[in-house]
């Protein structure tokens, strides 16, 4: 016991007789993190809950087929109608994200894909959070109000466009398993 006690007096007065080198040390580490985090850009993340009765989106798909689609394909099929091509195509438009050639629709495009996130919360398969993540903090906040309003426009029967879309892949997906 006598051993061990003797052992760490000696590294505390080892680490006594260095603490200015341990201090400035410490500063220069202090210092370099302080400049790397400086210089990293803000990022802001605006998200929302989205509740969707994904049965009654289905349903009308479904209508006249005995098959019954399991939540993963649920989430998949509200995933893929809501991040499509002509989706994506109002949400950049309705955000006005400088699109004023097909080049630049197509980098916003592939921008909104990337950086659009849709998650559905573990235990409610109808509950979806919709986040994006933007060096602009207005932005970020108006393409998730975007891409609300346009779910909710599909929802409301606005545009079929989707839903018909949805109906032959599904269609597909079925004869390919027949």
């Amino acid at each position: 016991m006598q051993e061990l006690i003797e052992m760490v007096l000696g590294y505390v007065r080892g680490i006594w007789r260095n603490r200015w080198y341990a201090l400035v040390c410490a500063w220069l580490v202090c210092v370099v993190g302080w400049t790397m985090v400086y210089q990293m850009p803000d990022q802001y993340r605006a998200s929302a809950r989205v509740y969707v009765d994904t049965q009654s989106i289905l349903r009308p798909l479904m209508r006249g087929m005995a098959v019954d689609v399991n939540p993963g394909a649920q989430i998949g099929l509200v995933t893929r109608t809501l991040l499509s091509r002509p989706n994506l195509e109002k949400i950049a438009r309705m955000t006005d994200l400088d699109v004023q050639s097909a080049e630049g629709l197509e980098g916003a495009i592939g921008r909104l894909q990337g950086r659009v996130g849709l998650a559905s919360q573990r235990g409610d398969t109808n509950l979806y959070t919709v986040t994006y993540m933007d060096q602009n903090p207005q932005l970020a906040r108006n393409i998730v109000q975007s891409v609300i309003t346009v779910f909710g426009e599909n929802l409301l029967g606005d545009t079929r466009m989707d839903t018909d879309t949805a109906q032959r892949f599904l269609d597909r997906q079925i004869s390919e398993h027949e």
